[in-house]
């Protein structure tokens, strides 16, 4: 049995955190990515949001968008 490397926990800072409670986290992102920035939409706004995703702590759905 071979050992293995303890894989390192992500950070906070590498969740986009929810804008509403901002307690739930909304999803992943990777800071070494490099790839467009990504624009978060809340709800109400006149602005339209490409993709959705709900927070799991205060159930709202938050629209985002990515910039490019």
């Amino acid at each position: 049995m071979t050992a293995t490397k303890p894989q390192p926990r992500a950070q906070q800072s590498d969740y986009v955190i929810c804008p509403i409670c901002n307690r739930g986290k909304l999803f992943y992102q990777d800071g070494d990515a490099e790839d467009d920035p990504i624009i978060l939409i809340l709800p109400g706004s006149k602005r339209k949001a490409r993709h959705h995703t709900k927070c799991d702590v205060c159930r709202n759905q938050v629209g985002f968008t990515i910039k490019n």
